[in-house]
């Protein structure tokens, strides 16, 4: 088998398709580099926000532990006026916390427990109308568990004497939950230097809970994680000891406890690196005066010491955790369902460019076919119209030659030179027919017709040939045919057509059939069948015999002249009327095509 180089059009196909190959693969790979660096942009946001969140929470909590501590210089005045005038001690920064505060609602109960060398520990909680602690008789249930642990001065004394490093209770309890604020005792000298502790204090200030379920943690969440009042994660602050669920940004509480959350984060801690911070606070009501701000400002020594202590701190779980869980499921899930929207985007994108090569191509082969039927049409017209015209030349020069000079061989010329005139005009009109239809030009005139006339007009065309061919025509016409809605001369046209077919591909020597019924296909029709005995159509002609300027292979090489316009005709002069021309065909079995006509009645 000789080797043909394939053509350009395919090479170009090839090509594209490489290319869109390769761009396939890139877009795959650049979408999962895109995703990976979206889901760490992601968790860097949610990491940076949850951060944020825990910070406010424990800068608002860091605010009441460092204003609800005593200075050691205020605490060592007040006493000693409170021990002169037999009072409870003064307490200034309670006063100005409960004043100034930006949340004062925060802090519910404030207590205090002193304890001396020697003695029980004396319980007393702050009055806020009298500005001053009340003694009280017996410890409050919201402390009882912590009485054991303040019974006596050694333990007392731990918490104090070191306040620095932290005392082994914690700065927090968040069971209660409150803060715990030890003070520094207070060292008296005597005459000979030597030095005494007088009383050992500690400040339980207990949190309102409620506060910072409903007011608190919800205006936090809304500032950091709500986009136009919609939450993009499940917000769920847990207590990490007891797994109690503090709070739920979700309508649905069960919505909060999840076991893998996308992000999370330690809070409530006394962040006491931001202690300079608050001594001086804008958003204060009543500010501290220069020399209050100054008694309570840290050292920048002892700011830097308290900082690397909270560093150290940091590192151990904070008694509470703020939990992070996207809406749509996890971080994961978002990012898999980006990729996969991105990928459906841009592989959509490429196959619609694939179908658009594709029907490019297609659109290239079907016109490189329609012109090479086009070729084929103009090459078997051109010879159609030759046959006849060298007929009636020769006949109309031997006629002018009196060449023929009996009065029958005359009268044969004349009728052999109105055949081939009939011929070329048949050939014209079928052209003309077909330009006039696909240019829409051809306007119809329909009418109520009766289809027996119709057939009649197409038998009285067909007979020359049918003569010439020595074929004959049978007719079964039923009585009480109805009428149809249609333009006489093309309906009579396409039985024509469809005729002539008939006789020149399937009825040479034998005989061709013409029958009508009455049908219903969506409505009742008028069917026109033509019948031929030949050896029928091949099966890979069928599905394009009513395309304009197609002839089969058989046909062409049988050598039967015409010109691949007669079933197109017959197929759009159907399509004007409503109705369809269909075709029923098996080799050696003969043809039939059918047209399908609607009535009257239901036009």
């Amino acid at each position: 088998m000789r080797w043909q180089r394939p053509s350009g059009l395919l090479v170009l196909a090839l090509v594209l398709a490489a290319l869109l190959g390769l761009l396939a693969t890139l877009q795959w790979h650049w979408l999962g580099q895109i995703s990976a660096s979206e889901r760490g942009r992601m968790q860097h946001t949610l990491r940076r926000q949850a951060n944020e969140f825990a910070e406010d929470f424990d800068r608002e909590i860091t605010r009441a532990y460092i204003w609800l501590q005593m200075d050691p210089v205020w605490l060592q005045v007040d006493r000693l006026a409170a021990q002169a005038a037999r009072a409870t001690v003064p307490a200034k920064p309670f006063e100005r916390w409960f004043s100034s505060s930006p949340h004062p609602e925060l802090v519910k109960t404030i207590y205090q427990v002193a304890l001396g060398r020697a003695g029980e520990p004396r319980l007393t909680r702050y009055d806020r109308q009298k500005a001053a602690f009340v003694s009280l008789e017996t410890w409050p249930q919201e402390l009882e568990m912590l009485q054991p642990r303040l019974a006596t001065a050694a333990q007392l004394e731990r918490l104090v004497e070191a306040p620095v490093q932290g005392p082994p209770m914690g700065r927090v309890e968040p069971s209660i939950p409150a803060l715990v604020i030890p003070y520094p005792p207070i060292v008296l000298r005597n005459q000979a230097g030597e030095r005494s502790l007088t009383e050992l204090v500690l400040t339980l200030a207990v949190l309102d809970k409620n506060y910072i379920q409903r007011e608190l943690l919800p205006a936090l969440a809304e500032r950091h994680f709500s986009a136009n009042g919609r939450f993009g994660y499940r917000v769920a602050v847990i207590a990490r000891r007891t797994r109690e669920l503090i709070y739920c940004s979700a309508a649905e509480t069960p919505q909060c406890r999840f076991d893998d959350p996308d992000d999370a984060e330690d809070m409530f801690e006394i962040r006491v690196r931001d202690f300079n911070r608050f001594v001086v606070d804008d958003r204060l009501r009543t500010p501290l005066s220069a020399g209050e701000a100054s008694a309570f400002r840290l050292s920048p020594v002892r700011r830097r010491v308290l900082a690397g202590r909270d560093a150290l701190r940091a590192r151990v779980p904070g008694p509470w955790e703020v939990a992070l869980k996207h809406q749509s499921g996890s971080l994961e899930t978002v990012v898999a369902s980006t990729r996969q929207r991105n990928l459906f985007v841009s592989f959509g994108v490429l196959l619609l460019l694939a179908m658009s090569m594709g029907l490019i191509l297609i659109s290239t082969g079907r016109a490189r076919s329609l012109a090479a039927r086009q070729m084929e049409f103009v090459a078997g017209v051109s010879h159609e119209l030759r046959t006849p015209l060298a007929v009636i030349g020769s006949a109309a020069e031997n006629l002018a030659d009196g060449v023929v000079a009996d009065a029958g061989h005359v009268r044969r010329y004349g009728t052999l030179i109105a055949s081939e005139g009939r011929r070329l005009t048949q050939m014209v009109e079928q052209v003309m027919e077909f330009a006039g239809i696909a240019t829409g030009r051809r306007q119809l005139d329909l009418r109520p017709v009766a289809v027996p006339a119709v057939i009649d007009d197409a038998l009285a065309a067909c007979q020359p040939l049918a003569r010439e061919q020595g074929c004959r025509i049978t007719v079964e016409l039923p009585s009480g045919l109805p009428t149809v809605i249609a333009d006489a001369a093309a309906l009579s046209r396409s039985v024509q057509n469809l005729l002539s077919n008939a006789i020149k591909y399937g009825g040479s020597g034998g005989s061709v059939g013409l029958t009508a019924e009455i049908g219903n296909h969506g409505g009742p029709e008028v069917r026109v069948n033509v019948l031929d005995y030949g050896p029928g159509i091949a099966a890979q002609d069928l599905p394009h015999i009513f395309e304009p300027f197609y002839r089969g292979r058989d046909v062409q090489n049988g050598h039967v002249h015409g010109s691949g316009l007669g079933l197109s005709l017959v197929a759009r002069i159907m399509a004007q009327h409503r109705g369809r021309v269909t075709v029923r065909s098996a080799p050696d079995h003969g043809t039939t095509f059918t047209l399908h006509i609607p009535a009257a009645d239901s036009a």
